[in-house]
């Protein structure tokens, strides 16, 4: 994905309910940045998303990725009591 092309994304996933803006994050040592978390919908597409699987032969680079937001997911709950925000908001 090409740097611009997160932005059209994001603003897909709004516009479908799925994210929503908390407000600006900021740090002393970079610029003000827009955060953004799953919404209850968007969890669920998740949790959806992180069951399907292509047959017969799964694509392994998604698969990476599955495994890669299912741990994010722990990792977050497990430091904070709350879902980790989704995209960027790390």
């Amino acid at each position: 994905m090409n740097d611009g092309q997160i932005y059209v994304t994001i603003g897909r996933l709004e516009k479908a309910g799925l994210v929503t803006r908390t407000g600006a994050g900021a740090s002393p040592d970079r610029p003000d940045r827009k955060v953004y978390v799953r919404t209850p919908a968007g969890q669920e597409r998740v949790t959806e998303w992180l069951t399907e699987v292509s047959w017969p032969k799964p694509d392994l680079a998604e698969f990476h990725l599955k495994l890669h937001v299912d741990d994010a997911d722990r990792v977050g709950e497990a430091c904070s009591g709350s879902k980790p925000t989704w995209p960027g908001g790390k």
